[in-house]
């Protein structure tokens, strides 16, 4: 078994801010497409606004909400592991 004792709260917290970006970016970009075509096409300003935020401005939101997060969670974590003892891991070697 290994234990997971603590984590980097730091680097953690820009892992999961990463991740949390290029998912919204995956999602985001091709949904604020449509919504920009969509208001185009349409002629509503509402839709093009969201979907501009959807491609430009929520990517970078979750980025920075996820980064926030992840630190509150790493801080939980570590704090919550000191009187636990942690998550334990059973590895095992690659053949």
């Amino acid at each position: 078994m290994v234990r997971v004792k603590r984590f980097g709260v730091v680097r953690t917290a820009k892992v999961v801010a990463a991740l949390y970006f290029a998912v919204t970016v995956v999602i985001g970009v091709p949904l604020g497409l449509v919504l920009l075509l969509t208001g185009l096409l349409l002629g509503q300003g509402e839709s093009i606004l969201s979907g501009l935020a959807a491609m430009f401005i929520m990517p970078v939101l979750y980025g920075v909400f996820a980064f926030i997060g992840g630190i509150i969670i790493c801080l939980v974590y570590n704090f919550v592991a000191r009187y636990t003892g942690g998550i334990e891991i059973e590895l095992e070697p690659e053949r």
